[in-house]
């Protein structure tokens, strides 16, 4: 053994001073290798920025959403580098340039400090030995952070279509259940939720919809649609849209079972509606009857001089099953209007009277009249010119002698005559033989004048 270890000591000896110049003259030809054929140089090299603990901020699990995630996963960065050719090449394949989502400093910038951004700087790695990293831009990368939160918010049913021809869908009617869910997402996107939608069908529907749904419409103020993007909603709902028959049903005039104080009088009664637009099952609908509104209490007409007003409420009428199409118009308002009652005298002589059927016979011995009407103020306003009418057919001119005969006087309606009618007082003298044909035809001339002016007089009143 110990003549083996003298042999190779002598072998490393031998020609020691022609070995370092071996070995000097290797080392200065890779010097001149490396510095001429692949020389040191600087140079750029982009490489995508790479986020590190990123899914536990991207589902929210520290209550942070970060709204420029996209942005951020296609940012580039550029590195500045010097080295040989080799170890850039190197750099390429090992360098990675990153940041960290999970450090403390981003829950404390949003749930300590508020704060809506934060600037992070951009970390190497990976870099190899003969480089050396001149720059990195950008070197720090701005954070867009909002806090994610959960929030509870009303659910509107929509419906699409129309209902058949003869039904109609009450807005008011229509039940959801649960009325309000939970949405979680950015409070940024979250608080610009007004409703949640949930569309229904109802093309040509004669009947109730019953369905679960899906809120999927988010909607703003503006009646927008909000993004769905990282929202979670809790989105089944049981939805209940009933369908009714709709019809219309007639109000009748209130009875007025007083009268006003005296020496007044009610004029006319106005309502307002007088038919109403109703909705409710189909029998019910069916089975509709006009509608009696009470009486006018006797109290408000026995105290009133002046016009009043009473307001009636539907609710209280119609039957159950039915409903106001629009519930806001429930009230029907009554209007009774009170007027003086007036009386008035008139004196009317015999220029102005109207005998029909007077004969040579019969002398007219009344030479004037006076008579009295009495009525509301509106309707003896419209009195005018009075002509009192005495029909003398049915006397028998055989009857010698003074007769009364009354006299028929138009007046408007509302207005009556006080008193008896005022009579016309004639004579009847005594007549000749010879005169009685003449007064069987003049009889036969009076009856029809007489059946004449009865179907005028007749015409005027319906008038």
């Amino acid at each position: 053994m110990k003549k083996t270890l003298i042999s190779f000591k002598n072998i490393l000896l031998r020609n020691i001073s022609w070995k370092i110049a071996s070995f000097i003259m290797a080392f200065a030809i890779w010097f001149f290798v490396m510095n001429v054929v692949d020389p040191m140089r600087t140079e750029t090299v982009t490489f995508d920025l790479q986020l590190r603990n990123e899914d536990g901020l991207a589902a929210g699990a520290m209550g942070i959403h970060l709204d420029n995630i996209n942005q951020l996963r296609n940012q580039t960065i550029q590195v500045s580098a010097r080295g040989t050719g080799e170890r850039i090449d190197a750099l390429r394949d090992s360098f990675v340039a990153y940041i960290d989502l999970s450090t403390a400093d981003i829950i404390s910038a949003v749930h300590v400090r508020n704060q809506n951004q934060l600037r992070v700087s951009v970390n190497p790695s990976g870099v190899p030995s003969g480089i050396e990293i001149i720059g990195i831009s950008p070197s720090t990368v701005v954070l867009q952070l909002d806090a994610i939160e959960t929030v509870e918010i009303e659910v509107e049913v929509v419906t699409s279509g129309e209902v058949a021809d003869g039904f109609i869908i009450l807005p008011e009617s229509i039940s959801v259940s649960p009325s309000v869910v939970s949405v979680t997402g950015p409070s940024n996107t979250v608080g610009t939720i007004e409703s949640l939608v949930v569309m229904v069908a109802v093309d040509d529907a004669t009947s109730s919809i019953s369905l679960t749904g899906e809120v999927v419409s988010p909607m703003n103020a503006a009646g927008t649609l909000v993004p769905l993007t990282h929202l979670h909603i809790e989105s089944t709902v049981d939805i209940e849209v009933p369908v009714f028959r709709r019809g219309g049903v007639q109000v009748l005039q209130p009875q007025v079972q007083a009268s006003p104080p005296e020496g007044y009088g009610i004029r006319y009664i106005a309502w307002s509606p007088q038919t109403l637009d109703v909705a409710g099952e189909e029998g019910a609908i069916e089975a509709l009857a006009p509608i009696l509104l009470s009486p006018i209490p006797n109290g408000y007409v026995e105290n009133h001089t002046a016009d009043f007003s009473m307001i009636y409420d539907l609710r209280n009428y119609l039957p159950q099953g039915v409903f106001l199409i629009d519930p806001s118009r429930h009230t029907i308002s009554v209007d009774v209007f009170v007027e003086p009652i007036v009386q008035e005298s008139f004196t009317i002589s015999r220029d102005s009277f109207q005998i029909m059927g007077l004969s040579p016979y019969v002398e007219v011995i009344t030479e004037e009249i006076t008579v009295t009407l009495s009525g509301l103020q509106s309707a003896m306003a419209e009195v005018g010119n009075i002509t009192p009418t005495a029909f003398l057919g049915s006397l028998d001119l055989t009857m010698e002698g003074f007769h009364e005969v009354p006299f028929i006087i138009g007046h408007p309606n509302g207005v009556s005559i006080v008193g008896e009618a005022p009579m016309l007082v004639v004579y009847i003298g005594a007549q000749d033989e010879e005169d009685d044909e003449y007064e069987n035809d003049y009889e036969g001339i009076e009856e029809d004048n007489l059946e004449e002016d009865n179907d005028e007089e007749e015409e005027d009143e319906r008038d």
